[in-house]
């Protein structure tokens, strides 16, 4: 969720916005996207402020 489909790093609120805006409002991906959204961004979250592995030298 914080990557584009293009592979490049993103905001989580851009990447919902894109997702909805390119399946419209009719599509079933629109509905689960707006339904999880909540969870989404908790997961987003929760990611972020993980330790991070020490990284090799």
């Amino acid at each position: 969720m914080t990557t584009s489909p293009d592979g490049e790093p993103v905001a989580v609120e851009r990447r919902l916005r894109e997702i909805l805006e390119r399946y419209g409002p009719e599509s079933l991906i629109t509905a689960a996207i707006t339904q999880a959204r909540p969870e989404i961004l908790r997961a987003v979250n929760t990611v972020r402020t993980l330790p991070r592995p020490p990284q090799p030298r």
